[in-house]
């Protein structure tokens, strides 16, 4: 059983100005359920504090992988759609060798921008990653982050 842990501060010139850096911890485990499928789990906690407004959020997310190459996904995302409202999400991925694939389609998306907001008719989103081998051999390896 595979589990990942991680924090950050994306931004560590936040502090000037009165902003706080954001600090993000993220986690996940990866559950076996047969020889051909693993359901990735994973969540990303957000602390942002910028004056005297505090923000904590949490997107959850859950992907089923089908022989390490297809993906199929859903997402609860907190921030949302450009970080106005809050975001469900269908996602398809496709890992190759070297480089995964991946469309996500947001539901709850559409033309919010600068806390305006239109006609919401939803959001797509397209992913490419691409693998560098650093001469270990391991690049083409499955990556489930």
């Amino acid at each position: 059983y595979d589990w990942y842990a991680g924090i950050s501060m994306p931004n560590v010139n936040a502090s000037e100005g009165g902003y706080n850096a954001p600090i993000v911890l993220s986690g996940g485990y990866l559950f076996p359920l047969s020889d051909i499928l693993t359901l990735k789990t994973g969540a990303v906690f957000r602390h942002i504090s910028n004056g005297g407004n505090t923000r904590n959020d949490l997107d959850l997310n859950g992907v089923l992988w089908i022989k390490e190459r297809f993906g199929l996904g859903v997402w609860y995302q907190n921030t949302g759609s450009e970080y106005v409202d809050k975001a469900i999400l269908g996602s398809l991925e496709i890992q190759l060798s070297k480089m995964r694939i991946g469309y996500s389609y947001d539901f709850n998306g559409g033309n919010t921008y600068y806390g305006a907001s239109s006609n919401k008719q939803g959001f797509h989103q397209i992913m490419l990653r691409f693998d560098f081998d650093a001469g270990n051999g391991k690049s083409a390896q499955f990556k489930y982050f």
